[in-house]
């Protein structure tokens, strides 16, 4: 026998296999490939943003919102669910926390919309930043448009349904401001929400 040569079931000598040359699977030059790659087609692959689902636009589907109101000191704009009302919740505890937030974070950013409601939350895109409580239900979301950020909370985080009273809204907050800045999530402080 010879050492290029399987031996079989049947004790046969069976010659080793050869693969089959694929001339479109040998090296050419690397220079080719290069310039492939700088092409002018492939520079939406290149410079694809990571935020292609994010909405381009501010919200445009707020008629369930009553009037909205805008908080003097902050610029914070906040609207209701039906059925709600700006005597619903006390509107200090949402300024409050987002001057809280900024100062503790010591980070700035463009006051967001709060919309407090007493239904089911429903993110608003496949990107929302969302928390939930332990039953599974949505507390709060968080959605980035053009302009700012859109703040889902449930009016139960505001009436301390859930424990501390606006634990949920300043955790949401001090989340979009964190990520607004950059900064690296590790690098978060939790306890600026407690």
């Amino acid at each position: 026998d010879s050492i290029n040569a399987f031996v079989g079931n049947g004790g046969q000598s069976v010659p080793q296999p050869t693969l089959p040359v694929d001339p479109s699977l040998e090296a050419g030059d690397p220079a080719a490939v290069f310039e492939d790659a700088t092409d002018d087609e492939d520079q939406s692959v290149i410079s694809g943003s990571i935020d292609a689902d994010l909405p381009l636009e501010d919200p445009s589907d707020l008629d369930d919102i009553g009037p909205i109101t805008t908080l003097a000191d902050t610029g914070i704009r906040v609207g209701f669910s039906k059925g709600l009302s700006a005597d619903s919740v006390d509107l200090s505890v949402i300024e409050a926390s987002w001057t809280r937030m900024q100062s503790c974070l010591s980070v700035v950013a463009p006051a967001p919309l709060v919309i407090v409601s007493d239904e089911s939350i429903l993110p608003m895109s496949g990107a929302d930043d969302i928390l939930f409580h332990l039953d599974g239900t949505i507390t709060a979301s968080s959605t980035r448009f053009a302009t700012g950020v859109t703040v889902q909370i449930s009016l139960d985080d505001l009436d301390s349904s859930f424990g501390r009273i606006g634990f949920n809204l300043r955790s949401i907050m001090g989340r979009y401001l964190w990520t607004s800045a950059g900064l690296p999530e590790r690098d978060y402080r939790h306890s600026c929400a407690s």
